[in-house]
């Protein structure tokens, strides 16, 4: 059994934006009204337009038992979220949630340089000055240079 069904994190910290092109009414399986149009190119998912975020088409209690209502008519951001993966580790310490079972820190090196700090794209800190390095796909991970930081 998948681990994601005891997380959810990356589904309540995470912006979703994605094409128009995957929306069900243009010919693609993400149904339209679960999501928010961001310009003529760009949906995002409902719930994930705001602070805090948590994505509509996530059902259950976060670190306990979750699922996706869509699962099979996803976007791509979601299906290309490893599990397990750096933006894994990321997103559930951002959450509170400790790494999963057997895994390793994946993004301990990151974590551990004292100058760099994982902020969320949206929210409290975003206006900040951030180094424009996204992090994988995580639409919502940025790293800045903390005051002092070299």
């Amino acid at each position: 059994m998948s681990q994601c069904t005891s997380c959810g994190a990356c589904c309540s910290w995470c912006r979703v934006d994605f094409s128009s092109y995957e929306l069900d009414e243009n010919g693609g399986h993400v149904p339209v009204g679960l999501t928010v149009e961001v310009n003529g190119n760009t949906a995002r998912m409902r719930g994930t337009d705001h602070w805090p975020p948590r994505c509509a088409a996530l059902t259950g209690k976060l670190g306990e038992k979750v699922a996706c209502g869509i699962y099979e008519w996803r976007p791509s951001p979601c299906r290309e979220f490893e599990e397990v993966s750096e933006g894994c580790h990321r997103t559930r310490a951002k959450v509170g949630l400790p790494p999963p079972p057997g895994a390793s820190p994946a993004g301990a090196n990151l974590q551990a340089d004292p100058h760099l700090e994982l902020l969320p794209r949206t929210g409290p800190g975003a206006t900040r000055q951030e180094v424009g390095r996204t992090l994988g796909y995580e639409q919502c991970l940025l790293l800045r240079h903390r005051p002092g930081g070299q």
